[in-house]
């Protein structure tokens, strides 16, 4: 799927695109995939640098394995999926 090109969530991250999947219709993950999982973290830390001025919608960030993955949730900050959430963070290392 294709969202808001304009959106932060579909900025490239070290050269890559993300692929998005839409989980409901409040809840999306945006997924980087990058040749290692060092890259990946390298990816996360750039898309904090890039986005820490910016008052951006309610999202959490994991690396797992070498993905970087972006759970972006248009709810209160407080109020995601939490089983989404906890499966994710079972793969993170």
């Amino acid at each position: 799927m294709t969202i808001n090109n304009e959106s932060m969530f579909d900025n490239r991250q070290l050269g890559k695109s993300p692929q998005h999947l839409k989980v409901t219709d409040e809840d999306f993950l945006h997924i980087y995939k990058y040749p290692s999982n060092l890259l990946a973290k390298e990816a996360s830390k750039s898309f904090k640098r890039k986005t820490e001025k910016y008052n951006m919608v309610s999202h959490n960030l994991y690396v797992v394995e070498n993905m970087f993955i972006i759970y972006e949730y248009q709810r209160s900050l407080d109020d995601y999926d939490k089983s989404l959430d906890e499966i994710i963070r079972d793969y993170e290392e």
